[in-house]
């Protein structure tokens, strides 16, 4: 019997301790919204980011660097590659994006080439390669529960 009611005690009181650490605990920390600069050089842009996730432990910023477009495909004349992360070809200048996620699509159009289609506006020219990493890119993020 004293035992039972220790039993019921202990519950108690654990029950209500878990309770209070749920609820007087610090409400957790999402990453801040800021991003590296894809604009920096390729070595600039890690810099920073490393340094960004170690004052933000749990947080990567790296990825942003990895999917930054430093001159490795083609661009056409009158065709301008901007966004996030060099994933918008267009026959205007749109600018470098600050987003605060990565997707990892964004690396297949680094060596994508952006030039004039059919109907005359720029846009990303398909063939196999890239449609495989984007399928690849997809298919990785839907694996993780991402898409």
């Amino acid at each position: 019997m004293k035992a039972t009611k220790l039993a019921i005690i202990v519950g108690i009181l654990i029950l209500g301790g878990s309770i209070f650490v749920l609820i007087l605990r610090p409400p957790l920390t999402a990453c801040p919204l800021i991003a590296p600069s894809c604009e920096d050089s390729k070595e600039e842009c890690s810099k920073a980011a490393k340094s960004l996730e170690e004052q933000y432990p749990g947080c990567q910023y790296t990825q942003i660097c990895e999917s930054c477009k430093y001159g490795e495909g083609f661009i056409a004349e009158g065709c301008f590659v901007g966004g996030c992360a060099g994933e918008v070809c267009n026959d205007e200048p749109v600018g470098q994006w600050y987003c605060f996620w990565y997707d990892p699509k964004w690396a297949c159009y680094k060596t994508a080439r952006c030039e004039k289609q059919a109907d005359g506006k720029c846009g990303w020219t398909w063939t196999v390669e890239l449609e495989e990493c984007l399928e690849k890119a997809e298919r990785e993020l839907r694996e993780k529960g991402g898409g």
